[in-house]
């Protein structure tokens, strides 16, 4: 009786197994062209960026996961009702699930738009166009154009693409390089999570993947399966003593652990070929603007709650010292400067003079999430380089910041600039709400004006430069802290740097 029993419960879950495989979709399409178009997102130091904790979710902000069905879906799932629905809770610190969900972002808008067939609801979509659609054009609600209500091949309305604007992201950025390093594709996901971000991924899934039960806490895959197809989903949190990471998916509750699932270290090495991160549009408070207006009116006083700020650090290596596995360290001294009196944002060393060939590095800090860096320089003899937003090849680095802990270090921590001759080097730092536009176009202007360098940055981006008395910079530190007016295009404050070489 037993055995027959168990046989009967085996037959079930064989048939369930079975009957899910069927009636479930995934749909991601993919092109390693079209993930090297994407900025990458760039290499951040700091020490509170670095040090991550042991354990990471973001499960208290997600919704209830949905069930794309047979459809080919996967895509406006991970980018809709997943990723953004889960940043915007993050924003708003809302962790009832119930109320989320009733809010979350629709993935029918997004995967009804951008499906690769218009005429076949299996067919599957890329990534990248669910995440320029989501830029260009946002996502409007999930009970306002709810997917089981609307057939995929039904095309959103006037007044869904209208609710769509008031979510539209601000910016997104590839995680990794194709032939990154698969140990390094933990470590940046871990680091991008405890910065209270979520990761859409797209992974390779085999057979398995369709044949996870219900309250099955683990994806196993064996390493000998072939990958079947792809499948777009959200990177939830991580456990770095247990070794996995957590996904969100889009098979509904009674798929996995109430429909999400863990996979281990190894395996997500192995299996994930995609990772993006979104950065959600930035909303400034009435309060947070009027907090900004009235501590400007105060010139000695820097406001504390602001819509633009940053900091600016010039070091030198000062030698090196051992860490605890016995490899040698460079450490750095920050150089001493001071506020040029007669142009508010040029700063000059208060040590006079370097030597030619002498060597250093430059640092962003204090930059708040989701704002831009520009890093450019002109040496005496007039030409003049870009260093940040970095390029590489084809590969250029995204130019935003993930969070305020971050450092950008410039050229990077394995590296150093250099002084190259005698006369005067200047070194700008730009900080921006949004992207600045035609930024080849205005160093090229730079480069062939004849005029003091700060007046040729202020004439270069006078259309985006914030003017005072809404700017204001500390008198020692390179420092500064604005408020941005987008609707007067006024986004942007830039930090110069006069160093002589003697």
């Amino acid at each position: 009786m037993y055995t027959m029993r168990l046989m009967i419960k085996i037959g079930v879950f064989m048939l369930w197994a079975v009957a899910l495989q069927a009636q479930t979709g995934s749909g991601l399409l993919t092109s390693d062209e079209r993930y090297t178009r994407i900025p990458l997102l760039p290499t951040y130091s700091g020490a509170k960026y670095t040090e991550i904790p042991v354990r990471v979710s973001l499960k208290k902000y997600c919704p209830v996961p949905g069930d794309q069905g047979k459809n080919g879906a996967c895509v406006g799932w991970a980018v809709g009702y997943g990723a953004l629905t889960i940043q915007r809770a993050i924003q708003r610190q809302q962790t009832d699930q119930a109320l989320i969900t009733q809010q979350a972002n629709s993935a029918a808008f997004l995967y009804n738009q951008v499906r690769k067939n218009p005429q076949d609801c299996a067919e599957g979509a890329y990534l990248e166009d669910g995440l320029v659609l989501v830029k260009e054009r946002g996502d409007c609600l999930e009970q306002s154009f709810n997917y089981e209500r609307y057939d995929c091949t039904v095309q959103p309305e006037a007044q869904h693409h209208a609710e769509a604007t008031r979510y539209r992201i601000q910016d997104y950025a590839a995680v990794f390089e194709l032939n990154e390093d698969p140990k390094s594709k933990i470590g940046k996901t871990c680091k991008i999570l405890a910065t209270q971000t979520p990761l859409i991924v797209g992974i390779g899934v085999t057979k398995s993947f369709f044949e996870v039960l219900p309250g099955a806490d683990v994806w196993n895959p064996a390493s000998s399966e072939p990958i079947s197809s792809y499948h777009a989903m959200v990177v939830v949190g991580y456990n770095s003593v247990d070794k996995y990471v957590e996904l969100l998916n889009s098979f509904g509750t009674s798929w996995g652990k109430n429909g999400f699932i863990r996979l281990s270290f190894e395996d997500y090495e192995r299996l994930c070929r995609y990772a993006y991160v979104m950065i959600p549009g930035i909303s400034i408070s009435e309060n947070e603007k009027k907090g900004a207006e009235q501590a400007l009116q105060n010139v000695q006083t820097l406001p504390t709650t602001v819509v633009l700020s940053g900091a600016f650090v010039f070091r030198q290596p000062a030698g090196f010292v051992s860490n605890e596995a016995g490899e040698e360290l460079m450490y750095f001294e920050e150089i001493s400067t001071r506020r040029d009196t007669l142009h508010p944002g040029l700063y000059h060393t208060v040590q006079p003079g370097f030597k030619a060939g002498d060597v250093f590095q430059l640092v962003a800090r204090d930059i708040p999430r989701g704002r831009y860096v520009y890093v450019f320089s002109q040496g005496p003899d007039g030409h003049l380089n870009l260093h940040f937003p970095r390029k590489k090849e084809a590969v250029t680095s995204a130019g935003f910041v993930l969070e305020k802990t971050v450092e950008l270090v410039i050229p990077s921590e394995e590296s150093l600039l250099q002084l190259p001759a005698a006369g005067e080097d200047h070194l700008c730092i730009l900080y921006s709400q949004e992207p600045i536009s035609a930024l080849e176009q205005r160093l090229a202007q730079i480069e062939s004006m004849s005029a003091p360098f700060a007046e040729k940055v202020q004439t270069a981006f006078s259309d985006v430069l914030i003017q005072a008395p809404d700017v204001q910079f500390s008198p020692e530190k390179m420092s500064f802290s604005a408020l941005a007016k987008p609707e007067t295009g006024k986004i942007a404050a830039a930090i110069i740097l006069r160093v002589r070489a003697l």
